[in-house]
Formats: C-alpha cells, structure tokens, sequence
C-alpha cells in the first residue's frame, strides 16, 4: 500500500494547535478510530462539528504527544484544530 502522504510533505507538516510534529498512525490505531466512528464513539476538540462521519476512516496523521489525530481524506490531511479526533491513548509518564 502507498503512503497517503509523500515522506518529504509529512516531515514538514505540524500540529496546527501545538507544533508538534505529526506521523502517519499505525494500522492498529486506524482501525480503532474507524471502530469508534462505527459506533459512534468518536471525539472531537471542538463541540460543534461539521465533518462527514459517513466516510470511513482509513489514515490518520497522530500528534507526537498521541493525544489527538488528524483524519486524512482522499489523501488530504484535515489539519483543521476542530476536526481533529481525541484518542483514547494514555499519556506516557515522563
């Protein structure tokens, strides 16, 4: 399967709310993001969004921290801060 994102787009792009750097997510968690938005468990940073939950969810760009992740459609990253989808993920202890 190829990337959705060219590797030289992906080391550029960033977290529109933080900065950080963002990385293609693994299968694993793909599929539980699209079992959640099967089920329609998903969260979002904004409470008022306007995105079509219909399409399935089949890449997402992860933020470095792991808290949140970016839905990439039609090979597009969704690098909008409302759109982006809260994981389930604990935070590492440091």
């Amino acid at each position: 399967m190829a990337e959705p994102i060219p590797a030289d787009l992906l080391e550029m792009l960033r977290c529109p709310r933080t900065g950080q750097r963002l990385s293609l997510a693994e299968p694993e968690l793909v599929e539980r993001i699209e079992q959640r938005r099967q089920h329609g468990k998903l969260s979002f940073s904004a409470p008022v969004l306007q995105f079509d939950l219909t399409q399935p969810v089949t890449a997402v760009l992860v933020r470095e921290d792991r808290q949140v992740a970016y839905p990439i459609q039609n090979g597009i990253p969704i690098l909008l801060p409302d759109h982006a989808i809260v994981l389930d993920v604990p935070r590492e202890s440091t």
